[in-house]
Order: C-alpha cells, then sequence, then structure tokens
C-alpha cells in the first residue's frame, strides 16, 4: 500500500519561487484523480493504491513524472525514492529542482 500522507518531497534550492512550486507539486501528487470537479484528470491515479509493491513503485513514479510535467512545468523530477515500513506501507520520496523556460 502506498502511503501519500507520508509524500516527502526535497528542492535542490531555496527562494520564494521555490516555495510555490514546492506547494504546488505537493497537491499535485497527494490528489487523487477523479476529486477536483473541473479537471478530474488532475492528480494521481488510485489505483497505485492496491497494486503489489513493485508494481506500484513503478506506476507511482510514471504517474507523478507525468502528472507534475503537465500541471507544474516549472519543476523537474530528479529522482524518486520509496522507504516502506513492516506492514509494506511504501512512502515515497520525490526530489524536484526548478526548471526555467
Amino acid at each position: 500500500m502506498l502511503n501519500t500522507t507520508g509524500v516527502e518531497i526535497m528542492l535542490s534550492s531555496d527562494s520564494s519561487i521555490d516555495e510555490e512550486v514546492l506547494r504546488n507539486v505537493k497537491v499535485i501528487i497527494t490528489t487523487f484523480e477523479g476529486t477536483v470537479p473541473y479537471d478530474r484528470g488532475f492528480g494521481i491515479n488510485p489505483d497505485v493504491l492496491d497494486m503489489p509493491v513493485n508494481e506500484a513503485q513503478s506506476f507511482y513514479t510514471i504517474e507523478c513524472i507525468t502528472k507534475i510535467r503537465k500541471y507544474e512545468p516549472r519543476a523537474l523530477v530528479e529522482s524518486i525514492d520509496f522507504t516502506s515500513d513492516l506492514d509494506g506501507t511504501l512512502y515515497p520520496k520525490v526530489v524536484i529542482s526548478i526548471e526555467f523556460e
């Protein structure tokens, strides 16, 4: 099982715009698809919650990269690592950097 409330997001630098991007990324990857009324595609597909651990890691990684690129193009996903507890619950750690166009 994936724990989206325990998601850790790291930035590579500090500035006021970084805080805005960080907030936006956190909202994107802690919201489930289908819960935003006028944009049902916003957020992570909730099917990840019922997947086996290895499949959930791959699926969540793809979802994060795809959705962050779509909804917050200033953020670039550098890495996504997972830790787990004895119950098998996954805790993602998403590392992003800021990309300006």
